[in-house]
């Protein structure tokens, strides 16, 4: 399980990297994939969410699986949602909300002393820059709670 999420991690940390480098931060994670490369984002986000899920899986019991498939339904909704058209964001929008609501109960529940993680980088961004911030957060978090 190490591997997995270790290549998760060094997947997103790439993406972030090269993404903010040369594009900038942008208010959300979204807003960097569609601004820069579609497809990249949408492989991004299926493979960290692919990577990710078997590991939370592990460590979840079996009463609150069902956190994991709907973070792991939302994440996959929101990366292939991304080739919608612009105007039409609804699909992309539930599949983020899905994900994030799923994912901050999961951590509740796991390690609730990672929420800080999140709380902590929402309320040092600017109102400009909060959702990328909090997605940040979260993603950070579930790497943490896994890893711990």
């Amino acid at each position: 399980m190490i591997y997995l999420i270790s290549s998760a991690i060094v997947v997103f940390i790439l993406y972030i990297s090269y993404g903010t480098l040369f594009y900038g931060t942008r208010n959300s994670l979204s807003r960097l994939g569609v601004d820069w490369n579609r497809w990249l984002f949408m492989l991004m986000i299926w493979t960290v969410a692919l990577l990710t899920l078997p590991c939370m899986f592990d460590i979840t019991a079996d009463t609150w699986q069902f956190l994991v498939f709907f973070t792991g339904a939302g994440l996959l909704l929101t990366g292939g949602a991304s080739f919608t058209s612009v105007e039409d964001t609804r699909y992309h929008c539930a599949g983020a909300v899905i994900a994030c609501v799923s994912s901050i109960v999961w951590l509740g529940i796991i390690n609730p002393v990672l929420l800080f993680i999140p709380v902590v980088l929402l309320a040092s961004g600017g109102y400009d820059r909060w959702q990328w911030n909090l997605e940040i957060g979260i993603i950070l978090a579930v790497f943490t709670s896994i890893l711990v």
